[in-house]
């Protein structure tokens, strides 16, 4: 008998605690740090690309290494002009396109490219 009620309060305690609401997540990492995201699909993985995010006069660029068919930026809730391109081993763009990217805080703006 105390063995099973052993077990009851063992079982009891840890479904009390796996069903805990952690009040540590109730701000998501991206409301605190007030960012949204950009999602590049590639067409094709036989290539390095490059994402160039204007912010104003400045550009932040990223290179993916080839074999990635998607990848991510964070980025401050805003407007921008994307660039997107495949480029050579030494970054000579072989195609590329123009997007616009609406960021929102915690919201994701997916842009994809056949390439």
């Amino acid at each position: 008998m105390k063995k099973t009620n052993y077990a009851i309060a063992l079982f009891i305690i840890t479904i009390f605690f796996a069903c805990k609401k952690d009040s540590s997540t109730d701000n998501t990492s991206c409301e605190k740090e007030n960012y949204g995201t950009l999602k590049v699909d590639f067409g094709s993985g036989t290539t390095k690309h490059s994402i160039l995010v204007f912010i104003g006069a400045v550009a932040r660029e990223k290179t993916i290494i080839a074999g990635k068919l998607s990848d991510t930026m964070h980025l401050a809730p805003s407007s921008y002009s994307v660039i997107i391109s495949s480029v050579t081993d030494n970054g000579t763009p072989i195609e590329l396109r123009n997007a616009t990217a609406n960021i929102t805080v915690c919201g994701e703006d997916t842009e994809s490219v056949p390439f």
